[in-house]
């Protein structure tokens, strides 16, 4: 099993960026549900504020599979 974080903060991006990629309260639960049906069987996360934006994957597949379903 992978546990596999990917995300971007205000350190490493623009705030225009982070805005783009943010997931508001509403948006969290069906980011997720995309995420599940990419990876079945994932447990997954996603932290969203206004200095970043974190997504959390734990599932089988290698780091690098997991990375590319997170970002595509």
């Amino acid at each position: 099993m992978s546990l596999v974080v990917t995300g971007l903060n205000h350190h490493s991006s623009d705030v225009s960026l982070r805005e783009r990629l943010h997931f508001s309260q509403e948006v969290v639960p069906s980011g997720l549900l995309a995420l599940r049906k990419r990876l079945p069987g994932a447990g997954a996360a996603i932290v969203s504020t206004c200095n970043r934006v974190e997504v959390y994957v734990h599932h089988e597949q290698r780091p690098e599979e997991i990375k590319e379903e997170i970002i595509s």
